[in-house]
């Protein structure tokens, strides 16, 4: 992910770190605009590695968030390295929502919560068959 920290370094942001090796990159700007530093982000990727990816921007408080409303965090029977989160760029359509029955995927549950994908996968979340369909792979 070094090539990926070298991006966002030539895109003048500091205090670069990658997270995992899903694209996932933390980072300081003095620009505070979402949108023109996701459309700069989205547009460096493209013209470097040919991806036309989309970029989603999280604050750390948003984060902080997203982590308290996973519904799954309480639950101490379920182990939290197994937990994850998928952002969603916008609103998922319902009638997808409607096709899916949570229990036909155990023993892997999801809960959509605004924009985001909760999920708790016992297995690895490739594994994850309600996580391959949101994504369409």
């Amino acid at each position: 992910m070094d090539a990926l920290r070298q991006l966002f370094a030539g895109l003048g942001f500091t205090t670069i770190q990658t997270y995992i090796q899903g694209g996932n990159v933390i980072f300081r700007s003095k620009d505070m605009n979402r949108i023109r530093l996701e459309t700069l982000i989205a547009d460096a990727i493209l013209k470097k590695y040919n991806f036309d990816v989309p970029v989603l921007i999280k604050e750390l408080e948003e984060l902080s968030q997203i982590i308290l409303s996973n519904p799954f965090i309480n639950d101490k029977k379920k182990d939290s390295t197994h937990l994850q989160v998928t952002f969603l760029s916008g609103n998922l359509d319902r009638g997808k929502i409607k096709e899916m029955n949570e229990g036909q995927y155990k023993p892997d549950e999801f809960q959509i919560i605004g924009n985001n994908i909760y999920l708790y996968c016992p297995k690895w979340i490739w594994q994850f068959q309600t996580h391959k369909q949101f994504l369409g792979i």
